[in-house]
């Protein structure tokens, strides 16, 4: 007798994937939108308070970075053709950026890692985001995304952007959280 589809763990895998991806999509929007009429609605003399908050400080490769519960720490950074190994590989034409990156839960409660979590900039103001198949080829049987790290707890892991081979001026963008916890970002000058 054939098990139910809702007894299989893959299918139960892909419910997570589905309704993580429905909520990260819901959040974006609301909040870029709450932003706009706070700025618009202050009369003209305000106005120039948002610029003044705008440049937020940026962190340097090395450096803890606190974005509320979550603390972030770029310690590598390298350019590659071909990541994974000799049996299981991925090329591009481009240029694969990867980054060594930890993780600290400063929470109270266990924290999900996901890709939303990060965002790649460019000097002309383009935005990337990590290659989340990659996530298998160089982070192996110790997956990075969309797991749990405990309090208190650091991950560690890589990250890869798929980018042009002329891309300058890069800063990563590394939010506060998924879902609901979403919303604060800092930028790391990644110093290429």
């Amino acid at each position: 007798m054939k098990k139910p589809i809702y007894k299989k763990w893959w299918f139960w895998l892909l419910v997570v994937i589905v309704l993580g991806a429905i909520g990260n999509s819901g959040e974006d929007k609301p909040q870029e939108t709450a932003t706009a009429p706070v700025t618009q609605s202050a009369s003209t003399q305000p106005a120039e308070a948002p610029k003044a908050e705008a440049p937020a400080k940026t962190y340097k490769v090395g450096e803890a970075v606190p974005v509320e519960n979550f603390i972030y720490t770029v310690s590598k950074i390298s350019n590659k053709k071909q990541i994974g190994n000799e049996f299981l590989n991925k090329k591009t034409e481009n240029t694969f950026l990867v980054i060594d990156v930890a993780i600290k839960n400063g929470d109270k409660e266990a924290r999900m890692m996901d890709t939303s979590l990060f965002k790649l900039k460019d000097a002309n103001g383009t935005e990337y985001d990590p290659d989340a198949e990659a996530d298998m080829y160089v982070n192996g049987d110790n997956p990075f995304f969309l797991s749990n790290v405990n309090p208190g707890l650091t991950k560690k892991g890589k990250i890869v952007f798929e980018l042009p081979t002329d891309a300058k001026g890069l800063q990563l963008e590394v939010n506060s959280g998924v879902g609901t916890a979403a919303g604060k970002t800092e930028l790391i000058n990644l110093g290429k």
